[in-house]
């Protein structure tokens, strides 16, 4: 996995064989309504809706929010929708950017 800062996002890459994902969030101060953007929005093929991702990294930081009793919030995501499908790579990105944000681990500058 590939931990970066990309301005205000912090993205984690993940390739493993034949499968990739990639998931991009900006924390904000207080509840917004997200923006989701797809980065590779002219593909033919989709395997994932602003919706989904929406869904999933909502499902995901609720979870991690608890579990680590944080109070995390998101402005923006960031995702490219002909990612491999999976149910809940989104929400387990997530959690992986929030736990390692909280162990005070790295992100390479973008």
């Amino acid at each position: 996995m590939q931990y970066i800062i990309d301005g205000e996002f912090y993205k984690i890459t993940r390739v493993t064989g034949p499968k990739h994902n990639m998931l991009g969030v900006r924390f904000s101060e207080t509840d917004k309504e997200m923006e989701v953007v797809d980065l590779d929005s002219s593909a033919k093929q989709v395997n994932f809706s602003a919706s989904e991702v929406k869904s999933q990294v909502q499902l995901g930081l609720a979870d991690i929010n608890r579990e680590l009793g944080t109070k995390y919030k998101i402005s923006a995501i960031q995702f490219v929708g002909t990612d491999t499908g999976s149910d809940s790579i989104y929400a387990e990105l997530i959690k992986i950017i929030v736990r390692r944000l909280e162990s005070g681990g790295k992100f390479i500058e973008a």
